[in-house]
């Protein structure tokens, strides 16, 4: 069992990391950088800590890895940046068991499975010089045997306490094997993780359409999770499809006039069209890019789903906020092949009985009028407070579907609505379910589970 202590200024990390019965967790989350110290001083037992780049106190991550490496040369170090810098990875690198991650791409799972994993490794390792050990005391008390004893003596002891020399073989060979064997293991796992890692960018879902009923918060949402998605270095396109009232480019402090749409589109080439849609097009930052007026690229009979197809060349997302209550004037062909061809539908509800209903019959009207495939779906439970319905029990009236996840509630949306969305997170709590869905936006879980289902046979 590894003796640890965390300081990443998040103390849910602690009780995740106690469920883990190979680790013992010495002390509740640090949080401030001369806690470590202190900590040091009075549990000299501590293994490994766990440690944020943004804990706050007077040295910087260098100064205080020296400190820590002065009062315990050989303790292991896991340290969490916030972006990636090579020097400081190459300075890590150069003190020796130290472990660095990204806050971006690690997940408690992943740091518990590192310590468990390098745990059983040490634990096998002194089992073979313990058995080693042994193999040694035995010889050279055999010996010792040899030279007391008379000759039938040491033959009935050799039957009775000694190891012979094919026992020693056949223990070492044993030892051997099973060491090799979890070597091996988790060579494959790590084989495989890439080879996810790579098929992940092949077969990534480039089309989201963000779903529901009116008022459940899919245009915060989407702006939210686009702005999510541009930390992890995506190059996302935003598609409002509530064209009467534009808020996406409202929400990003956008003021753009409509443009006077003419009559003679049936004369227009795709490359007119194209360029037509190009012009639509507004920068809202390097990795945003958002079209507004789509009621011009609809109503100028353009084929869309082609040019959306073309627009994901540029694009690692495209995200679309589609209210379908308000387009009943727009080509319903246009928009059912457009919701068909999506590679993730993400369905937002909010938790209470009136909305709980609307859902399922706007889901239902997916499922049997749209023909919409229902691995695509996957419902996002919006607006969670702690009078609504409950987790467990929402999970279960949507057990048929894929569940993405939860937001909370924002208290102070109009303050966010106000101010352009510039504060996009008002609680960590929210910046980290956030954060969650982004991650399974990205990550493929049906190739993770084949390539680990590959592994277990």
């Amino acid at each position: 069992m590894k003796k640890l202590i965390t300081a990443l200024l998040n103390k849910n990390v602690n009780e995740k990391l106690k469920e883990y019965k190979e680790i013992e967790i010495v002390m509740n989350d640090i949080q401030y950088q001369e806690g470590i110290i202190e900590a040091l001083e009075i549990h000299p037992d501590i293994e490994i800590i766990i440690i944020s780049e943004l804990l706050p106190g007077k040295y910087n991550i260098k100064e205080l890895i020296e400190e820590i490496k002065n009062i315990k040369k050989e303790i292991k170090l896991i340290i969490i940046l916030e972006k990636e810098n090579k020097a400081l990875e190459n300075y890590l690198f150069a003190k020796g068991n130290i472990n660095i991650f990204y806050n971006n791409e690690i997940e408690i799972k992943e740091i518990a499975e590192l310590i468990i994993n390098k745990n059983k490794k040490e634990e096998l390792e002194n089992e073979i010089k313990e058995l080693k050990k042994i193999i040694l005391n035995k010889e050279e008390n055999k010996e010792k045997n040899i030279e007391k004893n008379e000759k039938k003596e040491i033959k009935n002891n050799e039957k009775i306490n000694l190891i012979t020399k094919e026992e020693k073989i056949e223990i070492e060979t044993e030892i051997k094997k099973e060491y090799e064997n979890n070597l091996l293991k988790n060579k494959i796992i790590n084989s495989i993780l890439k080879i996810i890692k790579k098929e992940n960018k092949k077969t990534i879902s480039k089309l989201i359409i963000i779903s529901g009923c009116t008022g459940v918060g899919k245009t915060i949402f989407t702006v939210n999770i686009a702005k999510q998605l541009e930390k992890l270095n995506k190059k996302i396109l935003i598609i409002d499809f509530d064209y009467i009232n534009n808020s996406i480019q409202t929400l990003f402090g956008k003021n753009i006039k409509n443009k006077n749409v003419k009559n003679s589109e049936n004369q227009k080439n795709n490359i007119q069209e194209e360029t037509e849609l190009n012009e639509e097009i507004i920068k809202i930052n390097s990795k945003i890019d958002l079209i507004s007026k789509i009621n011009n690229i609809i109503n100028n009979d353009i084929e869309l789903i082609k040019i959306i197809n073309n627009l994901k060349n540029k694009y690692d997302y495209i995200l679309i906020d589609f209210e379908q209550e308000k387009n009943n004037n727009i080509n319903y062909k246009s928009i059912t092949n457009l919701v068909n061809n999506a590679d993730k539908i993400i369905f937002m509800t909010e938790p209470n009985l009136l909305q709980i209903k609307k859902a399922k019959n706007l889901l239902e009207k997916y499922l049997n009028e749209w023909n919409i495939n229902k691995e695509k779906i996957y419902i996002l439970f919006n607006k969670i407070k702690s009078d609504t319905i409950c987790f467990d029990i929402l999970k279960e009236v949507f057990k048929n579907y894929n569940i993405i996840g939860k937001i909370n509630f924002i208290k102070k949306c109009n303050t966010l609505i106000n101010q352009n969305m510039n504060e996009i997170f008002l609680e960590n709590k929210i910046k980290k379910q956030y954060k969650n869905i982004a991650k399974k936006i990205i990550r493929n879980n049906k190739l993770k589970k084949y390539y680990l289902e590959k592994i277990e046979n």
